[in-house]
């Protein structure tokens, strides 16, 4: 496997690989897997499993890649909702991921940030997909409920009601044999993010899913982002001090669409 590169084909062509397909690689057994050639890099994470239920053992706690932040603002908004919520993948460097889920930043003592977060829900992995789930397959526990299914629309609405820009995805683990569902969030307010998150944010802004075909629909239906909370987030950035980028494409978000929606 050749090292990533930060082409806009590597990072167009995949920008949610992580999302589609997990399985093939090594993403569900280790997070952080060694790239060969990229031997000075200087980030070397724990390997982390990619996470399908809440972890028991706080070593796994993939909050510990986030922004204090970030932290703060998704417990805000979640924390209410009575739903067991948890972070399945934090910072990663397998391939698969084509880099969207590497280190945008670090602080001055050397930690390591990721700007995205995918977000799952407790017991929520199934064997049958959400469009061949029939009520008695939901009622064996094969496919999710709708009462199930909208723990996901609540999540989906509080996360972007806090700023985040959040889809609903749901995908095979062809390793597994299950359905995951996450929710994908990016947080604006970090103060330098990747350029293929970057992209996505602009994505979300025109109500589009951050993938390849840039569609108008995720999991939970046509996208209706939060434009004015998600200005006011990104407004945020410029007051986080104390990080520096992971690499020289992580910047503060700008954009021409940015601008449109939230100007200067």
């Amino acid at each position: 496997m050749e090292a990533l590169s930060p082409s806009p084909w590597t990072e167009n062509q995949a920008l949610e690989w992580d999302g589609l397909l997990l399985s093939r690689g090594t993403l569900l057994g280790w997070m952080g897997a060694v790239i060969p050639g990229a031997v000075s890099d200087p980030y070397d994470p724990t390997p982390v499993p990619y996470l399908t239920a809440p972890p028991t053992d706080p070593r796994l706690n993939q909050e510990r890649d986030l922004l204090p932040q970030t932290r703060q603002a998704l417990h805000s908004a979640l924390d209410g909702t009575g739903i067991r919520w948890f972070i399945t993948q934090g910072i990663s460097q397998d391939p698969l991921s084509a880099g969207t889920h590497r280190p945008d930043g670090r602080s001055l003592s050397g930690s390591y940030y990721s700007a995205v977060a995918d977000i799952s829900i407790a017991g929520l992995t199934t064997k049958v997909p959400r469009h061949r789930c029939t009520p008695s397959q939901a009622r064996a526990g094969k496919c999710l409920t709708p009462a199930q299914e909208q723990q996901f629309h609540r999540v989906l609405r509080r996360l972007r009601d806090a700023g985040f820009a959040a889809w609903y995805r749901h995908f095979y683990d062809r390793r597994r044999g299950i359905w995951e569902n996450e929710i994908h969030a990016i947080d604006p307010a970090a103060p330098f993010i990747k350029a293929s998150l970057r992209r996505q944010m602009d994505d979300y802004l025109r109500g589009r899913d951050g993938l390849v075909g840039h569609t108008t629909r995720d999991a939970a239906g046509p996208i209706y982002p939060n434009r004015a909370a998600f200005c006011r987030r990104a407004a945020l950035s410029a007051s986080i001090k104390g990080y520096r980028p992971f690499r020289s494409d992580c910047i503060r978000y700008q954009s021409a669409t940015k601008s449109r929606y939230c100007g200067r």
